[in-house]
């Protein structure tokens, strides 16, 4: 049997710079790209600080690179947007949060709490979606897939019948209103606001029952920082409607042990 004929030194070596340049051009291609969707590129003819050469210093993302400080000056919620749509994939809250840090983007509190409080906005207005693996952008996805996790970018019109009359406005009682000081009205607007707090974090943990869960993850999933979670746990202990366990984790009542 033939053997089969080998390809010269010199082609194998002129194949390898070939394959090398080409790796090169398509991650300049992909930080040029990033670049101009940071908007830090400026008008025709300019080249600010920061921007994408040959010697730039860049954010590893794994599918494509962004400048260093692409995230300056920034909100959290654009950061997320900008970061997921270049990287093209799933990634998790310390993923997100560690690039969004290397890139330039500033918080004020606990940096942590401020991408998670974003990405739930996200969520909530349904330009992200949660998954078990992370999170990524909700375009990524088709209708019909966003349409089972109760996402949709149509909504259908409101029919109405034309030839219905409407009804007059019933006459109502006057009432008198209660006048609150300035401190009676934040007073009561914290309470209204730890109440909802507490009953989001009972009903998790009623739904997680019997298995506890650590404080960090009750405050991810309902939104909140850790301190304020700290002390809704304590609100809801002392009504009996939970239990810290030995092993640090937080438990519904109804698995008492």
């Amino acid at each position: 049997m033939d053997k089969e004929p080998q390809a010269p030194d010199y082609y194998l070596a002129i194949l390898s710079d070939m394959e090398a340049k080409r790796t090169a051009l398509d991650t300049a291609i992909a930080g040029l790209r990033a670049a101009i969707a940071a908007g830090i590129l400026g008008a025709f003819g300019e080249f600010p600080a920061g921007a994408v050469a040959s010697n730039a210093t860049v954010v590893p993302t794994g599918a494509a690179d962004l400048p260093r400080g692409a995230f300056l000056g920034k909100t959290a919620t654009e950061a997320i947007k900008l970061y997921l749509s270049t990287i093209r994939k799933k990634q998790t809250n310390k993923e997100i949060a560690q690039a969004l840090r290397d890139g330039g983007l500033e918080s004020a509190g606990d940096f942590g709490n401020y991408i998670t409080s974003a990405l739930f906005r996200l969520k909530k207005e349904g330009t992200v979606l949660r998954f078990d693996d992370g999170w990524g952008l909700s375009e990524w996805y088709n209708e019909a897939f966003r349409a089972k996790l109760g996402v949709s970018s149509s909504k259908k019109p409101t029919k109405r019948n034309k030839n219905k009359q409407k009804k007059p406005a019933k006459k109502e009682t006057p009432r008198v209103a209660l006048v609150l000081t300035a401190p009676q009205e934040v007073a009561r607007a914290a309470a209204s606001e730890s109440g909802a707090l507490d009953r989001r974090i009972e009903a998790l943990l009623d739904s997680k029952s019997p298995v506890g869960i650590p404080i960090q993850d009750i405050a991810v999933e309902v939104g909140a920082p850790v301190g304020t979670v700290n002390f809704a746990i304590v609100r809801l202990a002392k009504r009996g409607f939970a239990r810290r366990g030995d092993d640090g984790k937080v438990y519904s009542t109804s698995e008492r042990q």
